[in-house]
């Protein structure tokens, strides 16, 4: 089963039309547990090259919207559909942000996390180590968020990536000391 995550800004208008939609269905979906965020964020992010999306056999399985944020990959928005749920998808989603990362030297890769949801046994078995917490969006909130970290590991990305397309190369920049080039 092909596992690729792509870069959405170098698919055809048509599949970046559908990209969004697919992003903006999960948000929807799931509000509670990734934020809701306009589909006019989405297509910025298009834009800035800041947007991934992972498929697996050609179906959209999950998305990840980040930025380069204080020498951190920041992962602002990331959700893998519920029936799609194993922890490749994931794993191949960050993997592709290792490699966007090395190339643009950044030191970590962030994000908040409600304390509440599943997904931080994800994190936490994929190697992010839990940095602090803090208060939901509002100051009345009751949740929390804990921040996940993980540094940035170029020894993953000098390695062949099976599970990063092709797609995904354009977001990288010259990085003279991989000593595997990108993409072999």
């Amino acid at each position: 089963m092909p596992i690729e995550v792509h870069a959405v800004h170098t698919l055809t208008p048509n599949a970046q039309a559908d990209a969004i939609a697919f992003c903006g269905s999960g948000s929807k979906l799931e509000a509670y547990k990734v934020g809701w965020i306009p589909l006019a964020a989405y297509t910025g992010a298009i834009k800035q090259r800041r947007l991934l999306i992972c498929t697996n056999n050609d179906d959209k399985v999950g998305f990840c919207m980040w930025r380069h944020s204080y020498g951190d990959l920041a992962i602002y928005q990331i959700w893998v559909r519920p029936d799609a749920r194993l922890i490749l998808h994931g794993r191949a989603i960050v993997l592709a942000l290792h490699t966007i990362g090395t190339q643009r030297r950044a030191r970590l890769l962030r994000l908040w996390c409600g304390e509440d949801l599943a997904a931080n046994l994800f994190w936490e078995a994929i190697g992010f180590e839990n940095n602090g917490w803090r208060h939901g969006p509002k100051r009345t909130s009751t949740r929390r968020h804990l921040l996940w970290t993980q540094r940035i590991m170029p020894e993953l990305v000098a390695r062949p990536r099976e599970s990063v397309s092709p797609h995904a190369e354009s977001l990288l920049l010259p990085n003279p000391h991989l000593t595997t080039p990108p993409g072999s």
